[in-house]
């Protein structure tokens, strides 16, 4: 059970750094235009889909829960 929890609060963290890699850019760089977080999430899901076997994505199916919900 424990292990479950660090997990998602892994997948978590994973997500949570994806919205504020975006913060970054936006604050960096005001000529560009910024992308929605929503948008951001959609494609980060796409790409988990995509890669589902790659040990890059090994939680893939405890971030999208948690981007999904």
């Amino acid at each position: 059970r424990k292990c479950e929890h660090l997990n998602y609060e892994e997948a978590l963290n994973n997500v949570e750094n994806l919205c504020i890699d975006e913060l970054k850019k936006r604050e960096q760089n005001m000529k560009v235009m910024p992308c929605s977080y929503e948008a951001i999430l959609r494609k980060w899901q796409e790409e988990m889909a995509e890669g589902e076997n790659h040990s890059l994505f090994a939680n893939s199916e405890l971030e999208h829960d948690v981007v999904t919900n």
